[in-house]
């Protein structure tokens, strides 16, 4: 966790210090920075149409920490906007959902999800079978 103080308008140089180490104390005392997710992470799994890959994995492309208030872990919700139907081509990298991160009703995250790997177009059979399914999905 990193912590930027910023005092004005102090009287002299030792109460500006003074005042810096104050909120930094108070910073380090009462909140905390926790691991989320790590780097190419499986978070969940999405149904990939007309692809050669029928799942594919969706997670970070970056470690994801969260600062919040000490004891708070527990309280935070997570929810996952995904489209209804994902259709290939897909590129590992490519951002194919949203990540939203909540604590105690206020968004406090919002990331994307990306594709782990590459999912090509796949072929004429699993195309055709997947227009079929989502006509009647």
């Amino acid at each position: 966790m990193r912590v930027v103080s910023v005092v004005m308008g102090a009287a002299s140089e030792k109460s500006r210090a003074d005042g810096s180490q104050a909120l930094i104390s108070y910073s380090f005392r009462f909140f905390e920075t926790r691991p989320l997710f790590k780097a190419n992470e499986k978070v969940t799994t999405a149904r990939i149409w007309k692809s050669a890959n029928e799942n594919s994995d969706l997670g970070v492309l970056e470690d994801l920490y969260i600062t919040i208030p000490r004891g708070s872990f527990d309280r935070l919700e997570s929810t996952i906007d995904m489209p209804a139907a994902i259709e290939a081509p897909i590129a590992a990298g490519q951002s194919v959902a949203t990540l939203k991160i909540s604590l105690d009703g206020a968004e406090i995250v919002n990331a994307p999800l990306r594709a782990l790997t590459d999912n090509p177009i796949g072929s004429i059979w699993q195309r055709v079978r997947d227009s079929a399914s989502l006509l009647f999905e």
